[in-house]
């Protein structure tokens, strides 16, 4: 297992993930049931890499276009991403940015940090907003 790679325990069905199938190819997919468990076979030594089955699947990293595409403001003005309502109303926004890494962006909300494009997902869904990411 690769360090950033992700388990099953990871992952909801509908979080964004890069997978890497074996003849090498990558793709962006959805996270389905079939996929959470082909990775749960894996995990238990039932599919191996040699399998037409086996996938390595990996987070997507959180980038600013990631955020505009899905509606997140202040990016460009500098200002902390933040995700508006209807009304517009802030309701939610992440706390700091900053590089780290590899010149990697981390975002923190509530002390947390959010490297990757599932991980906004989940926060999102812990403040009960159910909004559709798109990649």
């Amino acid at each position: 297992m690769k360090a950033n790679e992700l388990t099953s325990k990871d992952l909801m069905v509908g979080y964004w993930v890069i997978c890497y199938h074996p003849s090498r190819l990558k793709s962006f997919e959805k996270v389905s049931l079939g996929l959470l468990h082909t990775m749960q076979e894996q995990e238990h030594g039932h599919i191996k890499e040699d399998s037409p089955l086996f996938r390595i699947v990996e987070p997507i990293p959180l980038t600013p276009e990631i955020l505009e595409k899905n509606g997140f403001e202040g990016i460009k003005e500098g200002r902390f991403p933040s995700l508006r309502n209807y009304y517009n109303d802030i309701i939610f926004q992440l706390e700091g940015i900053k590089e780290e890494g590899n010149c990697k962006s981390l975002y923190i909300f509530k002390n947390i940090p959010i490297l990757y494009a599932h991980q906004l997902q989940h926060a999102l869904k812990l403040c009960g907003i159910d909004k559709e990411i798109v990649i």
